[in-house]
Parts: C-alpha cells; structure tokens; sequence
C-alpha cells in the first residue's frame, strides 16, 4: 500500500467533487481505503466494474434464500466499490469510452440482478407476489432514468442534455434519484426486512425524476426544433 502522503497527493490531484450525500459522506471514505490499497496493484478500473457484478450474486444469492441482512451488507458493498472504478481511472489516466460502457453495463447488470432476486426472496419467503411486482417496478426505476437520458442525448444531442441537467441540478440540490442513494435505500430496508418497498419507492422517485427532468428538456428541445 502506498503511504498516506502519496495517497494524499494523488486525492488533492485528481480530486472528483462527489454531489450526492451517499458518495460524499458514507460512501466515499470507504471507496478512498479500497483505492489506496489497489492503486499500486495491476488492478484496472474494468476489473474493480466487473467485480460489482459477482459481489451483487452474492447478494441475490443472499435474497434468494431469505437472509436480507447479508443481502443489505453486500449491496451496501456493491454501492461501495462502485465509486472505485472510476478513481483508478482517474489516478491512473485509464478512463476511455470502451471503460464507461463496461461501468454503464455491470451497473445495469447489478441493478437488473438485484431486482429479480428480492422479487424471488420476497414471493419465496412470503408467499407474496408483491414482491414480484415491486421487482418490475424497481427494474423500471432503475432502468427508466438512464433510457431518458440516452433517448435525450440521441434525439437532441449532449448540449441539451447538460444544460437540461445543470437546470435540473439548480432544482433539485438533493437527489433522491442518484444510483448511490437507490442502493442505500435497498440497503436501508433490507436491515428492516422489506427491501421490496425500497424498489416501489425507487421506482416511485425514478418516475418523479424523469417527468421532471423531461420538463427541464423542454425549453432547449423546442429551441433546437426550431434551429433545425
């Protein structure tokens, strides 16, 4: 492991400004402890992405067999070294499209994983077919936020999609949509035993978002119409 003054020099160096309250105050000190000790290793941000994905079927497995708690640990795990990939890349100037796709698509994977194994650990343990639905929801809450914004960035191009973000981040300074506040929502509940209603409120909150994201895309995807 590097020293502290090497680890302090790199972080002042390529220093990533984390805007949610998951990352920046209970993720974000564990992630910098996983970095510091994989940064000197032969350890690629792809690795530390595909890595998410075994760790999220150790908690569908957990699911599955109706042991929440395990399960809320390890997503809580997940939703951890999910912040790792990208500071490798940043400390080691190894970020590349080829690498956002590997991270967008182990994300999904995980998000699609997760959902499927508490509506199963739900309609297993309990009998109840809620689980089931709010599992589809959740995999809409998931999956919705992200299908907008590819949509978005197709149709109208990236210079609507960040101006129609920086207005929506003026909005909303807190958001309950950022993927580490989703996980620590499943988290959250999966301690208390009901990590199916995280998924409904996921998806609740994901609906919220896009329409009031699809608001904010408005006024710039008039304007280029017109321009056009």
């Amino acid at each position: 492991m590097i020293s502290k003054k090497e680890w302090n020099s790199l972080k002042r160096t390529h220093q990533h400004k984390e805007t949610a309250f998951v990352s920046a105050y209970i993720n974000s000190p564990c992630y910098h402890l996983i970095t510091r000790f994989l940064i000197d290793k032969n350890i690629t941000p792809n690795q530390v992405s595909i890595s998410t994905i075994f760790l999220a079927i150790g908690a569908a497995l957990a699911y599955i067999y109706g042991n929440f708690i395990a399960g809320a640990i390890l997503v809580q795990l997940v939703n951890i070294v999910d912040g790792v990939d990208g500071e490798i890349a940043r400390i080691k100037h190894l970020g590349s499209p080829y690498g956002e796709i590997i991270d967008s698509l182990s994300d999904r994977v995980v998000e699609i994983v997760l959902c499927l194994a508490i509506g199963y650990g739900v309609w297993h343990t309990r009998g109840s077919v809620l689980g089931w639905a709010f599992s589809l929801i959740g995999i809409i809450g998931f999956l919705g936020g992200n299908y907008l914004t590819e949509l978005a960035g197709a149709r109208a191009g990236r210079e609507v999609l960040k101006k129609s973000w920086k207005d929506l981040k003026r909005l909303m300074k807190f958001r309950l949509n950022h993927r580490s506040h989703q996980l620590f929502i499943i988290f959250v509940l999966s301690l208390l035993g009901r990590p199916e209603l995280a998924l409904l409120i996921i998806g609740i909150i994901s609906v919220f978002y896009s329409a009031l994201r699809f608001y904010q895309m408005l006024p710039h995807l008039k304007k280029t119409s017109q321009e056009g």
